[in-house]
């Protein structure tokens, strides 16, 4: 579903929106979030969201993560709720949702999940890696394994990089892994699996990562906190205290360039209502 330039708007407003909620409800509680990921890039190159996308994404260190999934499940202003792993039925990520209630903003994922899907920003953990690098290595590919095995288990339809009989070939494939992963593991389970590559025995290395999306680069913790506010859509939101040095890590040196057209990627919604708001 292409988005129109005045949905888009829509959107956005909506998704600027639930930042302010996140905003104010860490504020008060004083629980360090940041804008993370595209929104940190947005942030920092744009002043705001990049030009093409269509979602928001905040990050946590793993400490403020748990406290804020522990306050936030009861005491979000009314209008607003949580989605995790484990209080929604069907929801495959090792990360937070805050969603705007009766809203819709429904993909091909949640769609073959079985699950609804409202407005939403993400909320994603950031765990410590070890300083051993043969752990790390380990943490962070079955880490990766186990946050792409839970789609598969909840869902046999994946958002795949190929068109035509490749694609067609790796959808056949997705259906028999998931046909095995139902029958092999509970759900339980594969949060389980998950959350055992997050363990190391090591000490820390002082770089950490989110382990749910494992592609985004290693980040040195001092590169995120202390967090500083910067100007996002005529707001001020707190960032990554080195943006620099978290950007450099994250996406590699040449994160100030725009990338090429065709790798301009939106979350291409199938269904989406602005609920109360239409």
């Amino acid at each position: 579903m292409e988005l129109d330039p005045s949905t888009m708007q829509r959107l956005r407003a909506v998704l600027l929106e639930l930042l302010q909620v996140v905003d104010k409800f860490c504020e008060e509680r004083g629980i360090t979030y940041f804008l993370e990921g595209g929104s940190a890039l947005g942030a920092a190159r744009h002043g705001g969201f990049i030009p093409w996308d269509d979602d928001a994404d905040v990050g946590m260190l793993r400490e403020d993560f748990e406290r804020f999934i522990v306050e936030a499940e009861h005491g979000l202003p009314d209008g607003y709720s949580l989605r995790t792993y484990d209080n929604t039925p069907g929801y495959a990520g090792m990360f937070a949702k805050v969603c705007k209630d009766g809203t819709v903003f429904e993909t091909l994922e949640t769609k073959s999940e079985g699950i609804s899907q409202s407005i939403f920003i993400d909320i994603f953990p950031y765990d410590a890696l070890s300083s051993d690098p043969k752990e790390r290595k380990h943490q962070i590919r079955q880490a990766s394994t186990w946050s792409k095995l839970s789609y598969l288990y909840h869902a046999p339809y994946v958002t795949l990089p190929w068109k035509g009989v490749l694609g067609a070939c790796g959808h056949a494939a997705c259906k028999v892994v998931h046909g095995i992963l139902k029958l092999r593991y509970s759900r339980e389970r594969v949060k389980e699996n998950f959350e055992a590559a997050l363990r190391f025995e090591a000490k820390p290395s002082g770089y950490v990562k989110t382990l749910a999306f494992t592609s985004f680069g290693d980040i040195p913790r001092s590169s995120i906190v202390p967090v500083k506010r910067l100007p996002f859509e005529g707001i001020m939101l707190c960032c990554p205290g080195d943006i620099v040095s978290y950007l450099t890590h994250g996406f590699g040196e040449d994160w100030t360039e725009l990338p090429p057209v065709e790798q301009r990627k939106t979350h291409a919604p199938v269904a989406l209502d602005f609920g109360d708001d239409s």
